[in-house]
């Protein structure tokens, strides 16, 4: 027996996007056309860290430094710090190895544990294909997020994707985000 005579009536009203298959579906084919059309426009620029915008893509080298270091010598050994310095000699200890102090450590973590899965190393074009991978994702789960909003907002299928497709297009298409996304890691 119910010991709420009351029950909630958000309860009853409450819309799971699931049941709205079709309609994921047609926003996951939406996005994936985008998202290759701006691999596409951004393919001059893929796998190489340009020497001009080292101000910026020096963060990439950064992180391909770091986990090229943690791949020889194991992240735990390093502390999970970000070294400048490869082993030497020359240095008696991990803070004679320019650590990067503009970052925590563990900041590379991600890629680390991608490349380690991959048993790939790290290279400009696998850490671009890496933040390909998280802008494609990053769009997809604002515009699931959207389309989530909408729904329980009261719209209909209809309105609920052409809205929240807008919102995972204005992710992939806007100019800062083609190309931060792909040429800077922690961008994401």
């Amino acid at each position: 027996m119910n010991s709420n005579p009351h029950p909630s009536p958000a309860r009853g009203r409450r819309k799971s996007i699931w049941k709205d298959g079709s309609a994921l579906l047609l926003l996951l084919v939406f996005l994936i056309l985008i998202f290759d059309y701006t691999v596409a426009i951004r393919a001059p620029w893929f796998g190489v860290l340009s020497a001009d915008e080292l101000g910026y893509q020096g963060i990439s080298g950064l992180m391909l430094t770091a986990v090229h270091y943690w791949h020889q010598e194991g992240p735990a050994q390093l502390h999970f710090g970000m070294l400048l310095d490869p082993p030497s000699v020359e240095f008696e200890n991990l803070a004679e190895r320019q650590p990067s102090l503009s970052y925590p450590p563990g900041a590379a973590l991600t890629f680390y544990v991608w490349t380690k899965l991959l048993r790939k190393l790290p290279t400009p074009a696998e850490l671009m294909r890496f933040n390909l991978m998280n802008h494609f994702l990053i769009s997809w789960v604002l515009t699931l997020t959207a389309y989530t909003v909408l729904r329980r907002g009261g719209y209909g299928r209809p309105d609920g994707v052409l809205l929240s497709a807008t919102t995972g297009a204005f992710i992939l298409l806007m100019p800062a985000s083609l190309y931060w996304h792909q040429n800077v890691y922690v961008f994401d």
